[in-house]
């Protein structure tokens, strides 16, 4: 075999310009080197990608696009059997300047189809860019010094080969462009590149991305510009011959509420076609509603509704289900005696199902099932204290409790065992589920947990200072011992174990062509001893000895159970907890969320020193700090604005030289973390006052009060029947859940940092990794069921407004139903959003619930069960008439 190593391009100029060549039981191989004339660059990058394609696809042409500067055999120090890797240099191919695009293939001598080739670009040119729809900032840098390229001409150029933007980097080798969109226009922007004097280097952008999927980015999208818009329906699915309710709120950014302007929504269904468009002004609070007609031939499955501005700008969706369903009927819930149990003893679990108009579900056939999980052991007492031992492991176990049928109160008492030799890390929960059936097979689920105990007692842990410790400083520790019930624990033997936490460095094999710089976690015992509890926190002292990650563990001797945290001990900013993750940058704030005007303190912690690059983002890039690490932790303090709500993400990159660079070394670590703003001013109190019973054929009187601010607010109401909305697990509709949830990370990232080659020595035999992911998931189905009897319950206040004080009633037509009501109410009012939901049973003194055959076909013969529910209080006789 022959490959090249890496998949990377770029080599740094300052480098020993070596490609490294992989190869097994070769005693040589012809290589060839063709310089590429710079202006062909564009032709390369449209032909395939020079960082992963190799230059494979070009031997036949490669010629055309440079010439020709060396042909030579060169001989390989082979082992049998074994992977050599043996460095190809570039040096002598270079004219004084140091730069320029090469490739080189190797070939097999006298068998050319065997063979590989490789790119090589070598600069001193660094590139990192932060790009978004209207912005883009370029920092330029030296690979070898750090310092900033002042002057350095950066250009965008578009996939078809025209330049989009155009500028020169500053004193900070900065080149920062504004309002992009509109030069950019319907172009797509393809590649960037950066010349300064005779260097030349570029980024591709589909390639040079980087992932932020390790770290937590996700949410909603940022508003950028002009309109965003909630949607929402009254329930989340229809029978075809039913009318929807959607209502649209539309804000600006910063939660501006717009001027009244005409709003658009098209309603597109499951074969993504659009079926209805409507048209509406909008109120003086942004807001409006619609009324979806769904025909009795419409198709079943998922629909869309989308609100646009203009006929193309989309500013907003929902989507709701189209189904033949048939509502539940009932509702399960279960319990246990405790709230937790220890392993080895058996649990009753009691399971009640009642009929969602009131009367019990009896003779009803119902199973359980368990998963046994870990969670972490607190207490509220206690609650700086960790209970938790991260080196231990546990794997959740799924197990069956049997199926049985319901007595007449609709009640069956379940048994688990819970298995013995159980070591988690902390405690664990044991989470059921009950499902009850319908006599036609339908099903309702319920969920249930309590707290499971694998030992007896639980030893907590936490540190006395925080902060960043230096060297040889004695670290003060406080320890408690608690039983299961969260009460002290006095008199228990205890052991503390130290240990320093230690890297063993290694070079693996990354797929066929790439090798990665990795390391292996390895814990050296530094000091132990042992303790005894008392009835109150007791403090004990370990030292660290030399820099880097340590762990303090306390174990209770008895009940075996530990807690443990780690630390870092970082001198005057020095800590090798470096090669855990080499490409990794933490990022730790000092609070979980900041208000305005807050100064919010972040920690960068790096595995080495160099030169960051942090920006707070949010549609764009809103501030940004450079400064050179001279040890790699640095503290930065972040001023949080007001328009910072709902969150900012900080984004850090540390870069450091590629003169001092170990081989196969990283060359950057990044990074990001979300700053979250408290926005809780936004939400206002929702009041709605309903009876807890009524009966059918009735009015339902709601009276509504917004409270805080004396003016008017819009609200709506729906009044919907519990086993429709349990269908599809339908929640309460919350406007300021949307408008202020946490948004996702919308500034893209590139640089060249993780495409730069490795510098290669000497032959070297690399080794393989291993590894998986798993991951579970789950969703939820309906059952369609043709049938027309049973009218969905469902009733619509419409768009509503308050008076001055923010108070208001509305009365609404209950139909021929027994069941439960689920009254949910949402008003808004500019930038203030409220919520609110509660439960109306409706039912008369008797009830009956006939359960009819899904299907029958002619001269079929069938028995009905009809259940028959006396809610007068009195016992009589009744006659059933079909």
């Amino acid at each position: 075999m022959m490959e090249f190593v890496g998949k990377g391009i770029y080599l740094s100029r300052e480098g020993n310009l070596n490609l490294g060549l992989e190869t097994v039981n070769m005693e040589s191989v012809d290589v060839e080197v063709v310089k590429i004339f710079a202006n062909n660059l564009v032709y390369i990058l449209h032909t395939g990608s020079l960082m992963h394609d190799g230059g494979r696809r070009y031997g036949y042409n490669v010629r055309n696009l440079g010439k020709m500067v060396s042909r030579e055999k060169i001989a390989i120090a082979t082992v049998l059997n074994e992977e050599v890797i043996t460095p190809i240099n570039l040096q002598k191919y270079l004219e004084d300047e140091r730069i320029g695009i090469f490739s080189v293939g190797a070939y097999k001598p006298g068998e050319r189809w065997k063979s590989s080739h490789r790119w090589a670009m070598i600069t001193d040119l660094g590139i990192m860019a932060k790009m978004t729809e209207d912005q883009l900032l370029v920092w330029v840098n030296s690979l070898s010094t750090l310092k900033p390229v002042r002057g350095a001409k950066v250009t965008l150029i578009s996939r078809n080969n025209q330049t989009l933007l155009e500028g020169f980097t500053d004193s900070n080798g900065l080149a920062k462009f504004s309002a992009t969109r509109e030069a950019i226009g319907d172009f797509d922007p393809f590649f960037i590149v950066a010349s300064h004097e005779k260097d030349l280097s570029f980024i591709e952008l589909s390639r040079n991305r980087l992932s932020f999927s390790d770290f937590e980015v996700g949410g909603n999208p940022y508003l950028l510009d002009g309109y965003t818009a909630f949607l929402y329906t009254d329930r989340g699915v229809y029978r075809p011959g039913e009318n929807a309710h959607l209502v649209s709120i539309v804000r600006e950014p910063e939660m501006i509420v717009p001027a009244s302007f005409p709003l658009r929504v098209e309603v597109w269904g499951p074969q993504d076609q659009m079926l209805y468009e409507f048209r509406k002004e909008t109120n003086e609070q942004g807001g409006c509603e619609f009324e979806v007609h769904l025909p009795s031939y419409i198709r079943t499955g998922r629909y869309t509704a989308k609100a646009f501005l203009g006929k193309k700008n989309e500013i907003g969706r929902t989507s709701f289900g189209v189904e033949e369903f048939m509502p539940d009927r009932i509702k399960v819930k279960m319990e246990t005696d405790s709230a937790a149990y220890s392993i080895g003893q058996r649990v009753p679990v009691r399971v009640e199902a009642v009929n969602l108009f009131g009367p019990p579900a009896a003779g009803r056939r119902s199973e359980v099932k368990y998963v046994i999980e870990q969670m972490s052991f607190s207490a509220p007492e206690w609650k700086h204290f960790t209970f938790r031992d991260g080196n231990k492991k546990f794997d959740k176990q799924s197990r069956d409790a049997g199926s049985a049928r319901l007595d007449e109160n609709g009640r069956r008492t379940f048994y688990i065992s819970l298995p013995e030799g159980l070591s988690p890390p902390s405690g664990l929960k044991c989470v059921l589920t009950a499902t009850v059936f319908e006599p036609g097979g339908r099903s309702v689920t319920a969920r249930h947990g309590f707290d499971v105990h694998a030992y007896s007692h639980y030893a907590g842990l936490r540190r006395l200072k925080e902060g960043y410790l230096e060297l040889d400083e004695p670290v003060e520790l406080e320890f408690i011992i608690l039983d299961k019930n969260k009460q002290v624990a006095p008199g228990r033997e205890c052991e503390v174990s130290f240990y320093q936490i230690v890297y063993q460095n290694v070079l693996r094999r990354t797929g066929r062509r790439g090798y990665r710089y990795v390391s292996e976690r390895q814990e050296k015992l530094v000091e132990s001893f042992r303790l005894t509890s008392k009835k109150r926190a007791e403090r004990f002292t370990v030292t660290p000895d030399d820099y880097g990650r340590y762990r303090a563990e306390i174990r209770d001797r008895n009940s075996n159970s530990s807690s443990s945290m780690t630390f870092y001990v970082s001198g005057w900013g020095y800590a090798p907890w470096a090669m855990e993750k080499p490409e990794r940058l933490e990022l730790d704030l000092d609070k979980p969320s900041y208000r305005p005007g807050e100064t919010a303190k972040v920690q960068i912690r790096a595995p080495f020193s160099g030169k960051l690059i942090l920006t707070v983002e949010k549609e764009k890039v809103v501030d940004h700090r450079v400064l050179m690490m001279e040890e790699n932790t640095a503290t930065l303090e972040i001023p949080v604005s007001s328009d910072y709500k709902p969150n900012v993400y900080l984004s850090a990159s540390v870069i450091r030289s590629t003169s001092s660079l170990e081989q196969h070394a990283p060359v950057r670590a990044y990074g990001a973390v979300p700053l979250l703003v408290d926005c809780g001013d936004n939400r206002h109190t929702l009041n709605i006052d309903v009876p807890t019973e009524v009966r059918p054929e009735r009015p339902l009187k709601i009276d509504f009060t917004v409270e805080g601010k004396r003016k008017s607010h819009y609200i709506t109401i729906a009044a919907v029947d519990e086993g429709i909305l349990q269908l599809t697990n339908f929640q309460t509709p919350d406007a300021f859940d949307f408008f202020f949830s946490k948004k996702r990370l919308a500034v893209e990232s590139y640089d060249l940092y993780s495409a730069i080659l490795p510098e290669v020595e000497k032959a070297t035999t690399p080794k393989s990794p291993s590894g998986g992911l798993a991951e579970e998931e789950r969703r939820k189905r309906l059952i369609p069921i043709a049938v027309k009897r049973v009218k969905p319950v469902a009733l619509w206040s419409g768009l509503l407004k308050t008076d001055s004080r923010g108070r208001g009633s509305v009365s609404l037509d209950v139909p021929q139903f027994n069941g439960t009501l689920r009254v949910m109410a949402l008003s808004f009012s500019g930038e203030q959003f409220g919520s609110a939901r509660k439960d109306v049973i409706v039912r008369e003194p008797i009830v009956l619930t006939p359960t009819y055959p899904r299907f029958i076909s002619s001269d079929d013969e069938f028995l009905i069960p009809v259940s028959v529910f006396n809610g007068t209080g009195r016992k009589d006789r009744f006659t059933v008439t079909l």
